[in-house]
């Protein structure tokens, strides 16, 4: 035989596939479509396997880590050259979450999608202290314009107790509320729930609340001579 040596005969046989797969690229693709469609369950398996294989490489192995990470800064480097100016999109939010809906409901279907629940669940549950903590950072940055820091620093500030009634927080049933000016977008303090909804009905006008102040003051006044007579 030419090539008796095993190591020598491997080098040969890894040399010719490269040259034909190199030569018969469509014939090849054709047959690997081919056979993941005829063969759907072994196809996700061998996937899957690769990727777990590929992933533990990457955390155990340095020097294939870096290989990956110097292609991909190769191939963002490339990209960027040959595209100096790319095209930017500027969206409003609405669009954007809108775009972002229509991506989920095309692509997150069937089992992906109910891996994607089960995944966002198992996750919230395990880390449910530290979602809460993001998602109501994210919720007064959004509706308020303020972090979760600065509300920390009113409710501090306030000793924990709503600005109008002085019920502590303990006592109430939900978080103290972010009272602020409806035109100007200002930041007021933090208030109780049914302290909220008063400035709410009476539409932040304190004329209105001077009027009930002095509304009641004459009913008790009223109750008060009718309990001396």
């Amino acid at each position: 035989m030419p090539y008796k040596d095993p190591e020598v005969r491997k080098a040969h046989l890894r040399e010719y596939s490269s040259i034909w797969y190199y030569k018969n690229k469509e014939k090849r693709a054709a047959q690997i479509n081919l056979w993941q469609k005829n063969n759907p369950d072994k196809f996700k398996v061998i996937r899957d396997r690769k990727i777990a294989a590929r992933k533990l490489r990457y955390r155990t192995d340095p020097e294939y880590r870096a290989k990956v990470l110097a292609y991909s800064k190769e191939k963002h480097r490339k990209f960027r050259l040959a595209n100096p100016n790319p095209p930017r999109v500027y969206q409003t939010v609405e669009e954007r979450r809108k775009r972002c809906r229509e991506w989920a409901k095309k692509h997150y279907v069937g089992e992906r999608r109910e891996y994607q629940v089960a995944f966002s669940k198992a996750y919230r549950l395990k880390n449910l202290s530290r979602w809460k903590l993001k998602h109501k950072d994210q919720f007064l940055r959004r509706r308020y314009g303020i972090t979760l820091e600065k509300y920390n620093e009113l409710f501090a500030l306030q000793n924990g107790c709503c600005a109008i009634c002085g019920l502590h927080q303990s006592k109430q049933q939900k978080a103290m509320h972010v009272d602020h000016c409806h035109k100007t977008s200002n930041i007021r303090g933090l208030l109780c729930n049914l302290c909220n909804w008063l400035l709410g009905w009476c539409k932040d006008n304190p004329v209105v609340i001077h009027r009930a102040v002095e509304y009641l003051h004459s009913q008790n006044k009223e109750l008060s001579d009718a309990k001396t007579v």
